[in-house]
């Protein structure tokens, strides 16, 4: 036979319905409890069991004081707090994304890291001295948004070869919004919009306030090639993407090739190599590269045609060192040299 007591204030207190060598308690408040069962057999010979002492902690608690939010990729977060933390202490901290513990991430915040595309779940749980833990069933949801793409084409796809004093359609893809720079350059039509953009240098040239179209006609009224730069928003004007061109501007006049002026050597599509355009006009052709000095010939293109796509390399095939070179063409018919053309071309390797 098993009786089964508590201790309550110093007294002994029989339960009823506790005579069975298993006893499962109901304890609904936190705080010690002293039990102990006295042991009768069948000739009432009797023993009494060392007290034992339960402890019923709480159940540790917090809030979340950051709702779930939308970041770009590789941008700046801000932190995960916890606050009305109610725990006996000590107690420890340790945070999960995606279900997944976080090492080495003890405190009361963190911030969630945007170098991955994706939505990503970050639950905290408190757990006491005496092993008991939180239970949170609603984690902080963030999501880390792709930038928009950006691409600048023409209407002559990735041709951005123009002369003095005509007119360019360039054409922004891969965003929702976009502001183009320098605003000097471009004309938009009367129901297009403007926007401001901060300062931004990119490739060396500053943005200032540009543009919020897709389209817009580049007007270069001077023998100056250069950069253009779009910013393309995704449709929530949240994440944005850069793109970059290199604009070839040559003299309006009877020139009969055009040679780009840039080899950006970058495998980007744009600039990657010599492109002359209307070469192929004349197959018969004899390219001259000089370096900065004009007193060495690095290399000689013949009958060169822009499917060779000669990327600024010596004869040997080893990639010339980051400037700028100089170039006679000269163009044959009938055996004969009857139009030549001279000018420098960068360099970037």
């Amino acid at each position: 036979k098993y009786q089964w007591y508590q201790i309550i204030n110093l007294k002994d207190s029989l339960l009823s319905n506790a005579n069975l060598i298993n006893f499962f308690p109901t304890l609904t408040d936190t705080g010690n409890y002293l039990f102990y069962v006295v042991v009768r057999n069948s000739q009432n010979c009797r023993d009494t069991s060392n007290t034992s002492k339960i402890f019923i902690g709480k159940t540790p608690s917090f809030q979340y004081q950051t709702n779930s939010v939308s970041y770009c990729f590789n941008s700046t977060t801000e932190s995960i707090n916890l606050t009305s933390i109610n725990a006996f202490q000590p107690f420890t901290i340790q945070w999960y994304k995606n279900d997944t513990l976080i090492k080495n991430q003890p405190n009361n915040f963190i911030y969630p890291s945007s170098d991955n595309y994706g939505i990503f779940k970050y639950a905290a749980v408190i757990t006491d001295e005496y092993g008991c833990s939180s239970i949170n069933s609603n984690p902080i949801q963030i999501k880390i948004i792709q930038a928009p793409n950006v691409k600048i084409n023409t209407s002559n796809g990735s041709n951005f070869n123009i002369l003095v004093g005509q007119t360019l359609p360039v054409y922004g893809t891969g965003g929702y919004l976009f502001l183009w720079s320098p605003e000097n350059l471009f004309s938009i039509n009367q129901n297009d919009t403007i926007s401001n953009a901060n300062p931004v240098i990119i490739n060396q040239i500053q943005i200032p306030t540009a543009f919020s179209y897709n389209k817009s006609s580049l007007n270069l009224n001077t023998l100056e090639s250069r950069y253009i730069v779009v910013k393309g928003f995704d449709s929530g004007s949240t994440c944005f993407g850069y793109d970059s061109v290199y604009i070839n501007v040559y003299p309006n006049n009877n020139q009969l090739i055009f040679p780009t002026q840039i080899i950006t050597n970058n495998n980007d599509n744009i600039n990657d190599y010599l492109y002359i355009k209307d070469l192929e006009k004349y197959p018969i052709n004899k390219i001259h590269i000089y370096n900065e000095s004009l007193n060495y010939e690095v290399r000689i293109l013949e009958n060169y045609q822009n499917n060779f796509q000669w990327k600024g390399t010596d004869t040997y095939g080893s990639k010339l060192p980051t400037g700028t070179y100089y170039y006679l063409i000269n163009l044959y018919k009938d055996g004969n040299i009857f139009y030549k053309l001279k000018g420098y071309i960068t360099i970037v390797n």
